[in-house]
C-alpha cells in the first residue's frame, strides 16, 4: 500500500511539473505571437492556414530510387 502511495505522490508530482511547462510554453507561445504580429502588422491573424503546402505526399507521389548495381 506504501509503494502505491509512492507511486501515486511521484505521479502527481509529474503531472505538476508538466502542468507548469505546458503553462510555460502556452504563455511563451502567446509572446510569440504577439511580438510578431507587433512587428508585421499587415499580416492575418490566421497566418498559418494562408502558407501552402509544400508538398502533399500521396501514395502515388512518393519518390521512387532505384539503385543499380555498380
Amino acid at each position: 500500500m506504501a509503494e502505491a502511495r509512492q507511486k501515486v505522490k511521484y505521479l502527481t508530482g509529474m503531472r505538476d511539473e508538466i502542468s507548469k511547462q505546458l503553462s510555460t510554453a502556452s504563455w511563451l507561445l502567446t509572446e510569440a505571437i504577439g511580438n510578431v504580429q507587433a512587428t508585421h502588422p499587415d499580416q492575418p491573424d490566421d497566418l498559418p492556414e494562408q502558407i501552402p503546402a509544400q508538398r502533399q505526399i500521396t501514395p502515388d507521389s512518393q519518390d521512387h530510387h532505384t539503385v543499380t548495381p555498380a
